[in-house]
């Protein structure tokens, strides 16, 4: 066989491939596997557990998956997917929100996805064990506090439950840790002021 004609086969195969393979790139068959291949790209984990897995259906783009994993004692992981040719799962359009962490000195970190319907996040049991409880808020226009739930803290530290109605422009942004008796344990610092009256 000529050069040239094995040159032409060889452009053929790759072009072919391209269309076989091609589809197939970005996809997992698990939004763990989303996960752990968003944490290899961003040079940040693995998580060492995956605490929430769960759907979400939003306007824009029909059911929508969040999975959060636990990274380090102050610090998680969250991606989210959407099916894709039936079997896979791929990231969702929109920004990723990836690694986060609690800020320094502070002992609870907060994150909501996108829609604001689910609250998670983290409490650092070694600055606060008798973490029981947190309390999930927000300040609004007229700097009057609402409230989006009371969510348990379980044995990990991890946090999480669905938000109360909200409008568009408010979101949970601080929150309180309780213990049992329902005594204030922490205020996340940025405010922290709410409580001074």
């Amino acid at each position: 066989m000529s050069r040239k004609k094995k040159t032409i086969i060889q452009i053929l195969l790759v072009v072919v491939l391209f269309y076989v393979v091609g589809p197939f790139s970005g996809r997992y068959l698990t939004m763990e596997g989303l996960l752990h291949a968003n944490e290899r790209g961003l040079r940040y984990g693995p998580s060492t557990e995956i605490l929430l897995k769960t759907s979400m259906d939003t306007e824009d783009e029909g059911k929508k998956y969040l999975i959060v994993g636990k990274v380090d004692d102050r610090s998680l992981s969250a991606v989210y997917g959407k099916r894709s040719l039936l079997l896979f799962y791929r990231l969702s359009g929109g920004a990723t929100p990836g690694f986060s962490t609690m800020d320094e000195g502070a002992p609870v970190l907060l994150d909501y996805s996108r829609s604001g319907q689910i609250a998670y996040g983290l409490v650092d049991r070694k600055a606060l064990p008798k973490a029981a409880y947190v309390r999930c808020m927000s300040t609004n226009a007229e700097d009057q506090v609402q409230e989006f739930g009371t969510f348990s803290v379980q044995e990990n530290g991890f946090f999480t439950g669905e938000t109360a109605a909200m409008d568009e422009y408010t979101y949970p942004d601080w929150v309180q840790v309780l213990d049992t008796e329902g005594n204030v344990l922490a205020v996340n610092e940025s405010m922290a002021w709410m409580l001074e009256e």
